[in-house]
Formats: structure tokens, C-alpha cells, sequence
């Protein structure tokens, strides 16, 4: 089942939607111009060098288009790789520390998290810096030695773990620069400031992680200050301290902003976070948590909420680097779930919390059936009349199985509730990449809308925007190749114009009567004008 939900929730339907939003189109346009130019060096965007974030993405996508070729598919592959890399790292890190069974839950919790799945599909730079964090942290817990001397490993490998960690966040800075280190280092200084093991984390200032890490992150950071003399000041003051630290970018969200989009990141397996959180103050109690490798996810879980909940520009991506480790603590915690096949000694049987937890989970998928209409509702009414018979059974079958999974978790099912709850979030994913994507697509994209252009507009014509949004002027920059100039009143040429509705009366005012309309989907208008005097 892991093998199914890791193919079909990372990689299926990579390319049944168009580049959607402000910063696909962007980033991925910078990765195509990497690929032609071969400039590896310095991204560009439409011809100008570009410093809001580093090379890692662009250089993964530019190779994605160097050997599959351009599409979304390849240009989203990058992302989605790392996702399964990340899951596979924290698979192999709760075998280590917990069993063959928690490791299976790992990988069956991890791809189904409506957070991961969604950044997979999205060709941005959360992913590579969330997964760079998890591989670098997953070699910190190895790097670690054992509160107990009898259990430490040889000192050779621990050089390599502590190697790698300098590697991951080298990584990890070339895909979104210091955050990574800030991320890692308070993540290590917050477990260390509970355990008291100050000497264990100041291990990772040895020469092996600090060489690696320079290896791996300074020869661009330096090539590129080289040929850019304005890069340092634009990328690291202007792009990271500054947004950090002021509402200059205007993400400006209230401080609890990120505990929602987590919850919400984290959906459906949310509820079993109360399980968690009990399994968490138990070994507190215990007196064994400076001794367990959870302590230090938690730590890793943590500190992300922490630093950006007190950052003046908060963009929900930026907490991705949060759901991996609290996918870690749920595993741990639903291996240890009882069954009412397995007795348990000291009345762990009795777990009332666990199976709570599990209900909720199953009263989670209930709600979301019952509360889709209110998202429906954003698209048009044509388009659910189209498909509302598909939507509405998948609705019932998403209750349904809703309701199975609480029953379950009633007659102390809990793990095969979950298994069922991650088999149907696979099937949810199949469904809607393969079937509502490609059609909810127009509405979303300028793909369509691009195309469309080409069957109408004669070759050499002047097109232009007005009155759009950013999201669809970047997305009909990408794929016209090209940014298209914003048609101004003072025009007098012949120009096909992409505008809206709403703004067409513009043109009339203009004394500029559209002589072509064509009504696009999305809420899109393409128009030509005719010449007029001057």
C-alpha cells in the first residue's frame, strides 16, 4: 500500500493542470531560460537577473527540461522526487529507532497529508527546503550519540552523519538561503536548552559539518556575488532579513496564523496530533526524554512554528518544514496504538484517547464531505452542473468511509481505520488529478487561454494584458514566452487584448470598441481592437 500511495499522491496528474498562482509561472520560466541560456549562475527572468531566491529549484528544473523536456510535468518532477527522497528518509529513520511497522506508517501517513501532496504538485521552493531540512535532520538523529555509552556507535560513522548534516543544509540554503540553518540550528538549541546536552549539539560545529556545508552552499553564493555585485544586498539583506523582519512584501498575517494552516497542512490526520501530544507528555514525565529520538523531532516540529509566527511576512508555505517530523511523531504514535488482538500490559488496551483520535479522524473526512460545498461554490455553476453526479458520489463515498473508519476505531480497529483512511486519500488523489484537475484546469491557468489565442491570432499581432490579476498576467507570460505589455488607453494600433468582463466597458470609454470578442473560461475575455486615429 506504501509503494501505491507514494506513486499516486506525489507524482500523479504532475501535469493536469496548468502553472497556477504568481510564482509557478515565475519560477519556472527562470528555470526554462537556465536550460536554453545555460547560464547556471545567474536566474534570470525575461532577460534580467532575478534575486528573490536561490539556484536549487531552477538548477533541478532546468536538468528536468534538459533530459524529459518543458512541460509541468518536468517542471513540478524536481519537487515531487524530493518528497518521496524525504519520505524515504523518514521511513528509514522510524525503522531504525521504532520498528518495520512504524516505518510502513511513515510512509503511508507522510504522502496522504494534504500539506505534502499539495507542495509535491507545486513547482516552488517550499518543497526543496522541507525535504533538504528533513534529510539534514534525519542525520543529525543518527549524528547524535545515545544518552547511554553502551549503545554509541563507532566514531567514524558518526563523522559521516555529522558530514551529511552539513551537506543537507547546504542544500537546503541553495534552495531558500539562511533559513535553513536558522531552522536546523534552533530546532537542535531548543532540544538542547531541554535536555541540558549542550556538549552533544555543539558537535555540530566540528570541521566535518562546517566543510561540508561550504562545499556544498558557497560556491554559487560566491560565483554568483562575482558576476552580480548586487546580489548580497538584494537576496540576503532585502529577500531574507528584511522580509523577516517587516511587512515590506505585505504577507502580513496575525501572529497564529501558521497553527491553522498546520492543522490544515496536516489534514486528515490532524486529530491523532491529541494522541500525540498525550504520548509526548508521558515521556516527559518519565524522565526518558533527553534519552528518545522524539524529543528531538519535536524539537525539529517546533521551532519552524515558533520563528515564523513571529515574522512580519507570513506566507502559508513557509511552515511545510513542520509537517514531516509531526508526520514522524504521529507514526510513532499510531505503532503504538493497541489492538483488541494484541493484550497490553498496565491497561494500555483501554487507550480511550487513541481511539477518540482515530474517530476524529474519520468524523474529519465527514466533514469535508459535508462542508465541499462551500469551496464548489468558488467554481462556476456551469461547471458543477457538468459534473455533479461524479462529485456527489464521491462526496457520499468520502462519508461513508468516514463513518467506517469512526466504527472502527469503536471496536479498537485503529490502525486498520488509518490504513483505510490512507487508502482512501490515495483514491481521492487519483480521482482528482486524473478527472476534476484537467477540468477545473481552464479556470485556474492561462494554458487554455494561451492556446486559445494561437487559433485566432494572426502570427506577428500585438498582444497585450489589462485588468487582470498578477497570477494570470505571470501565467500568460509563461506561455505566450514573453511578457506581455499592459495595453494603455493612449494605444492606437491594432492589439488583441486579454482582459475581463468586467473591464471591457473600459475600452468603449477609450472610444476603442472591441471589434473581436472571445469569452475565455477562468472569467477571461480576449478582444481585438482596431486601429484608430491618432
Amino acid at each position: 500500500m506504501a509503494v501505491f500511495l507514494l506513486g499516486i499522491c506525489l507524482f500523479a496528474g504532475l501535469g493536469a493542470i496548468g502553472l497556477i498562482g504568481p510564482d509557478e509561472p515565475r519560477y519556472v520560466s527562470i528555470a526554462r531560460s537556465m536550460a536554453r541560456s545555460g547560464d547556471w549562475i545567474t536566474p534570470r527572468l525575461w532577460g534580467h537577473p532575478w534575486f528573490q531566491k536561490p539556484i536549487l529549484y531552477y538548477w533541478s528544473a532546468a536538468a528536468s527540461f534538459r533530459l524529459f523536456g518543458v512541460s509541468e510535468r518536468t517542471a513540478r518532477l524536481p519537487n515531487a522526487l524530493a518528497a518521496l527522497v524525504g519520505a524515504l528518509l523518514l521511513g528509514w529513520a522510524a525503522w531504525h529507532f521504532y520498528g518495520a511497522r512504524a516505518a510502513r506508517l511513515v510512509l503511508v501517513l507522510f504522502p496522504t497529508a494534504i500539506g505534502i501532496f499539495a507542495f509535491a504538485h507545486a513547482a516552488t521552493m517550499d518543497m526543496p527546503l522541507a525535504m533538504s531540512l528533513t534529510a539534514a535532520m534525519v542525520s543529525a538523529l543518527f549524528a547524535l550519540p545515545p544518552a547511554s555509552p553502551a549503545a554509541a556507535k563507532p566514531p567514524g560513522r558518526r563523522r559521516v552523519w555529522l558530514a551529511l548534516v552539513g551537506v543537507f543544509l547546504g542544500l537546503g540554503t541553495l534552495a531558500k538561503g539562511p533559513v535553513a540553518v536558522i531552522l536546523a540550528g534552533g530546532s537542535a538549541l531548543l532540544w538542547a536548552l531541554i535536555t541540558r546536552r549542550w556538549r552533544d549539539v555543539f558537535r555540530f560545529l566540528r570541521w566535518e559539518p562546517l566543510a561540508a556545508f561550504a562545499a556544498v552552499a558557497l560556491p554559487w553564493y560566491v560565483a554568483c556575488s562575482l558576476a552580480n555585485p548586487r546580489f548580497p544586498h538584494a537576496f540576503l539583506w532585502y529577500q531574507n532579513f528584511q522580509r523577516y523582519l517587516t511587512p515590506v512584501f505585505a504577507h502580513v498575517q496575525p501572529w497564529w496564523f501558521f497553527f491553522p494552516v498546520l492543522a490544515l497542512g496536516l489534514l486528515p490526520w490532524t486529530p491523532l496530533l491529541l494522541a500525540t501530544l498525550r504520548d509526548g507528555w508521558r515521556l516527559f514525565r518519565s524522565g526518558r526524554a533527553a534519552a528518545s529520538p522524539a524529543l528531538f523531532v519535536a524539537c525539529w516540529a517546533a521551532f519552524p512554528l515558533l520563528f515564523f509566527s513571529f515574522s512580519d511576512s507570513k506566507l502559508p508555505g513557509y511552515i511545510l518544514p513542520a509537517v514531516p517530523p509531526l508526520i514522524f511523531l504521529l507514526a510513532r504514535t499510531v505503532d503504538r496504538f493497541p489492538s483488541s488482538r494484541e493484550p497490553q500490559p498496565n491497561g494500555r488496551q483501554r487507550d480511550r484517547l487513541g481511539r477518540w483520535a482515530v474517530a476524529l479522524v474519520g468524523l474529519t473526512l465527514i466533514a469535508l464531505a459535508a462542508t465541499a460545498g462551500h469551496w464548489l461554490r468558488r467554481l462556476p455553476q456551469s461547471w458543477d452542473l457538468a459534473h455533479h453526479t461524479v462529485i456527489l458520489a464521491l462526496l457520499v463515498a468520502t462519508a461513508l468511509v468516514g463513518v467506517l473508519v469512526a466504527v472502527l476505531a469503536a471496536f479498537r480497529r485503529s490502525r486498520r481505520a488509518v490504513a483505510i483512511t490512507a487508502l482512501w486519500m490515495g483514491v481521492l488523489v487519483a480521482v482528482v488529478a486524473w478527472f476534476f484537475l484537467p477540468r477545473v484546469g481552464p479556470y485556474l491557468s492561462a494554458r487554455d487561454a494561451a492556446a486559445a489565442a494561437r487559433q485566432v491570432v494572426e502570427p506577428g499581432a500585438s498582444v497585450e494584458v489589462y485588468g487582470l490579476s498578477r497570477d494570470w498576467v505571470y501565467s500568460l507570460d509563461y506561455y505566450f514566452d514573453r511578457r506581455l505589455p499592459v495595453w494603455s488607453p493612449n494605444e492606437t494600433r491594432p492589439v488583441w487584448v486579454y482582459t475581463t468582463e468586467k473591464t471591457l466597458p473600459t475600452f468603449v470609454q477609450h472610444h476603442r470598441r472591441p471589434s473581436v470578442t472571445l469569452p475565455l473560461r477562468g472569467g477571461l475575455v480576449l478582444a481585438h481592437l482596431a486601429g484608430s486615429a491618432p
